[in-house]
Formats: C-alpha cells, sequence, structure tokens
C-alpha cells in the first residue's frame, strides 16, 4: 500500500492511468488541469463513494533528474510537481529519447540541440549516463 494526502491506496485499488501522447503542444498546468478534470468528470462512475480520485503515471517524464536537468519553471518539472513518487526506473540504453529529439539518432552531433531539455540529454547521452523514468501517483 502507498499512503497519498492522508488517503491508504491499496495495490488493487483502480486508478485513471494517465498517457502523455507526444502532440508537440506544451505540457502547461492549465492543459493539465482541464485534462485531469476532464478525466475525474469522465470517470467518476467507477470511483462512487470517492471524493479523491487516484490518477497514475509511468513515464520518462518523471525522471528524477529532470529536476536537476531543467529549470525550475520547466513545464516537465511543473508536472513532476503533480506527483507522489512511487519507484524510480533507469533505462539500459536510449531508446525513450526519440520522444526528445523527434527520432532515433546514431551520433550525438547529429541530435537537434534546440531547447533546454534536448540540450540537457545530448549531454547526459555524450556522458554516458542513464535516461530513466518513474511512476507517480496523486488525488484530485
Amino acid at each position: 500500500t502507498v499512503v497519498v494526502d492522508g488517503v491508504d491506496l491499496k495495490p488493487d485499488d483502480k486508478v485513471i492511468n494517465i498517457h502523455i501522447p507526444a502532440l508537440g503542444v506544451p505540457l502547461t498546468a492549465e492543459a493539465r488541469k482541464q485534462s485531469y478534470l476532464r478525466a475525474k468528470q469522465f470517470f467518476k462512475g467507477y470511483f462512487e463513494g470517492k471524493d479523491k480520485i487516484p490518477f497514475y503515471c509511468h513515464t520518462w517524464l518523471l525522471f528524477k533528474r529532470h529536476k536537476q536537468m531543467l529549470k525550475p519553471t520547466s513545464n516537465i518539472v511543473s508536472f513532476m510537481n503533480d506527483f507522489s513518487w512511487l519507484e524510480d526506473y533507469d533505462y539500459p540504453d536510449y531508446n525513450e529519447t526519440w520522444r526528445i529529439f523527434g527520432r532515433t539518432f546514431t551520433t550525438i552531433e547529429e541530435m537537434p540541440k534546440e531547447n533546454s531539455i534536448q540540450k540537457a540529454y545530448a549531454q547526459l547521452i555524450e556522458n554516458k549516463e542513464t535516461t530513466g523514468g518513474a511512476e507517480g501517483i496523486f488525488l484530485l
């Protein structure tokens, strides 16, 4: 079990599983809030008698090092702050980096470095450091 905001959640409790599609639009606080509220409204019938509904996500966006690599005002860091941490993962390769660069790559020189996250990941890969992700949960 895990306790989130004073609520004891058990492994068999229902959750809303969040998927963040790669649409190329900013993951702003307002966009997230509206999406969470729409999901809560849509799925409320599955959570009868519950004041707060758990939202779960397993994603590269929750990679713990983003808070060191990116500015505190980053939309990704803001998204991370929505969650209580469950578990971190290190990825053994760079397969997930296509999400950041828009494609796979063969050399560091080929990687676009057009924004802070691309620059940070290019540096991380150049240093042969691991990437990763995490599982997180919050109540709404």
